[in-house]
C-alpha cells in the first residue's frame, strides 16, 4: 500500500529543500522584524542525516512520484484512445489531436513532474546511506529503487526516444551540484528502469518477510516484468518469469486524501471534478469526399475507427449495457468545461480520495498470457484469461475503489453481481493478438497502460499506427496528426548536453 503525504506545509522533498536553502544563505538584511521567519517550513539538510528523517525522505519519493505517473496516465490516455478533449485549452487539445508542439505549456509542466520524480527517488537512495547507515529501512529504500524505475519506465512509454536525464547530486565536499544528463534511448532509459527494480529485488531476496515486505517485493517484480515486456521486441517469456510468483490478489494502490488539493486524484479532477477530459470511445472519424465529418466514434460498414469501444455494450446481461471492467455514467446531459462535448465519468475514479493501481497480481496474470501466445500455446492464453474473466467480481473489487457502488451508479441492482461470459478462441493469429490487447485494456483501463500497448502494437506486432492510433476527422475541427508519444520539450534546448532537447526518433 502506497500513501501520499502533502506537500502543502512543513516537509519539502529535498531537492527543492536543497535549492530553498541556498537562497535562505543569501544576505538578509532585509528580513528583520516583521519579516522574520522563526519557524522555518523548509527542512535543512542537517535535519535529513538521521533515522528520523526517514519518514520526510520516503514522503519526498511518494510526493513527487503520484502526481508525476498520474498526469502522464491521464495525458497518455488522451493521446491514445481512452480520453478525449472536452474543454478549450488549446495545449491539451493539441495532445488530444496527436499534433503535439516541442514550445506547449503542459509539455514543460508534464516532463518537470516526470523527470523530477525519477531525480527524486535516486537522491533519496543515495541519502538513505546517510540518514540510514545501518539499513535498517529496508522497505523504504526497496519502494524508493522501485519507484525510481517506474518513473524512468514511464518517460520511456510515453516519450520519444532520447530523454535526457539530468540529476542533482552530492559532491564530496557535501555541495550540492546540478548535472545536465545526456539524452538516453528508448531501450536505455528501459534497462535503467530494469536496474532499479533488480536493486529493490535485492534488498528483498527469497519470497518470505512481513506482508509489507511481499508487497514491495511484487511491486519490483511487476515493475520488471512491465519493462522486459516493453524493450525492445519486447521479452515475454521473461517477464512471465518475473511474476510467477506474483499472487493473482495482489495490489499495489496509489493512495489519495482529502486533506488539499496535492493529495487528491488526478484523474478525478481532471474528469468529474473539473470537466477537463471525458471517456473516449470508438475514437477516431471518418471524413467524406468533401472533408466533412460523417461519423465518430462509431462502426462505419466496411470501415471502422480506430480507437476500442470503451462506452459499449459489455456482454448479455450485464447491467447498464456495459463492460464490468469499464464503469462509467453520464449525469443528465452534462457537458464537458467546453460547454458541448457530453461527460461520461470514470467511475474507477469518482470521488477526490479514491486510489490508482500501480501493479497488480491481474497485470501479472495478463503479462503471462502474452507469453503464452508468443510462445504459439494460444488455448493457454485463452485458459489464463479466462481464468480472470471467471472472477471479475471480487477482481474488481480489488483494482477500484468501493466497486459495489459504482456498480449502483451504472445501473446494477443491490447484490448484483459482474460476470463475463468465456472467451472463444479466435481462429487466426491475429484475431488472438487483437483480443489479448483488448483484454489488457479492458482490465488495465486508466491505469497508465493503454499508450504503450497502443506503441507496442506499432513496434512489436507490425501493425500501421493508422490501424492502433485514432485517425482521421477529429470532432473538435481538423483531422488527427501521426504523434505517437510526447516530445522533448523545447526548453530542454538549453542543456548544453549534445542533443539534449531533441528527439532522437518519434517512432513507436
Amino acid at each position: 500500500m502506497l500513501m501520499r503525504f502533502t506537500k502543502g506545509g512543513g516537509f519539502k522533498p529535498p531537492l527543492r529543500a536543497a535549492l530553498t536553502a541556498a537562497l535562505l544563505a543569501l544576505p538578509a538584511a532585509a528580513c528583520e522584524g516583521l519579516l522574520d521567519v522563526a519557524d522555518e517550513d523548509v527542512t535543512k539538510d542537517e535535519f535529513l542525516e538521521n533515522e528520523a528523517a526517514i519518514p520526510a525522505l520516503r514522503a519526498a519519493v511518494v510526493g513527487d512520484f503520484i502526481p508525476a505517473y498520474e498526469q502522464l496516465m491521464v495525458h497518455g490516455g488522451m493521446l491514445g484512445d481512452e480520453y478525449r478533449f472536452s474543454e478549450t485549452f488549446p495545449t491539451r487539445y493539441q495532445i488530444d489531436q496527436r499534433r503535439i508542439n516541442a514550445n506547449n505549456g503542459n509539455l514543460l509542466s508534464l516532463f518537470a513532474l516526470a523527470t523530477t520524480a525519477g531525480a527524486t527517488a535516486d537522491f533519496v537512495s543515495e541519502r538513505y546511506n546517510v540518514a540510514d547507515p545501518g539499513k535498517a529501512a529496508v522497505l523504504e529504500r526497496a519502494e524508493a529503487k522501485s519507484l525510481g524505475g517506474y518513473a524512468l519506465l514511464s518517460l520511456a512509454e510515453n516519450y520519444c526516444s532520447g530523454v535526457p536525464i539530468s540529476r542533482v547530486n552530492r559532491s564530496s565536499g557535501g555541495q550540492l551540484e546540478f548535472r545536465y544528463g545526456a539524452p538516453l534511448t528508448t531501450t536505455q532509459l528501459v534497462d535503467s528502469a530494469i536496474a532499479r527494480f533488480d536493486a529493490a529485488l535485492a534488498l528483498l531476496p527469497g519470497n518470505a518477510g512481513s506482508t509489507a515486505a511481499q508487497s514491495q517485493r511484487n511491486l519490483a517484480r511487476v515493475g520488471k516484468a512491465r519493462a522486459l515486456l516493453y524493450r525492445g521486441n519486447g521479452d515475454p517469456a521473461a517477464a512471465a518469469a518475473a511474476v510467477a510468483q506474483v499472487p493473482t490478489n495482489f495490489t499495489f494502490q496509489l493512495e489519495h486524501s482529502d486533506n488539499s488539493s496535492a493529495e487528491e486524484s488526478f484523474p478525478w479532477f481532471f474528469n468529474l471534478s473539473n470537466e477537463r477530459v471525458t471517456l473516449a470511445n470508438n475514437e477516431g472519424g471518418v471524413i467524406d469526399d468533401d472533408g466533412d465529418l460523417i461519423i465518430e466514434y462509431f462502426e462505419v460498414t466496411g470501415e471502422s475507427a480506430e480507437g476500442l469501444p470503451f462506452l459499449e455494450a459489455g456482454g448479455d446481461g450485464q447491467p447498464g449495457g456495459q463492460d464490468p471492467r469499464v464503469l462509467w455514467r453520464q449525469r443528465g446531459f452534462n457537458l464537458g468545461f467546453d460547454g458541448e462535448t457530453p461527460l461520461y465519468d470514470a467511475l474507477k475514479y469518482n470521488d477526490r480520495t479514491v486510489f490508482t493501481v500501480l501493479a497488480s497480481g491481474v497485470e501479472a496474470r495478463l503479462i503471462e498470457a502474452e507469453a503464452q501466445f508468443r510462445a504459439g500455446n494460444p488455448a493457454g492464453m485463452i485458459a489464463t484469461l479466462n481464468a480472470l474473466r471467471a472472477n471479475v467480481q471480487p477482481l474488481m473489487q480489488l483494482l477500484s475503489a468501493n466497486y459495489p457502488n459504482q456498480q449502483q451508479l451504472a445501473g446494477y441492482g443491490p447484490g448484483e453481481g459482474a460476470s463475463l461470459e468465456p472467451l472463444a478462441l479466435p481462429a487466426t493469429s491475429a484475431g488472438q493478438r487483437d483480443l489479448l490487447f483488448r483484454e489488457r485494456a479492458y482490465w488495465l483501463y486508466l491505469t497508465g497502460h493503454r499508450l504503450p500497448d497502443m506503441r507496442r502494437l506499432v513496434r512489436q506486432y507490425g501493425l500501421s499506427q493508422a490501424n492502433v492510433f485514432p485517425t482521421g476527422a477529429h470532432p473538435k475541427s481538423g483531422t488527427y496528426g501521426t504523434d505517437v508519444n510526447f516530445p522533448i520539450p523545447v526548453q530542454e534546448l538549453n542543456n548544453p548536453t549534445d542533443g539534449a532537447g531533441q528527439c532522437i526518433d518519434r517512432a513507436a
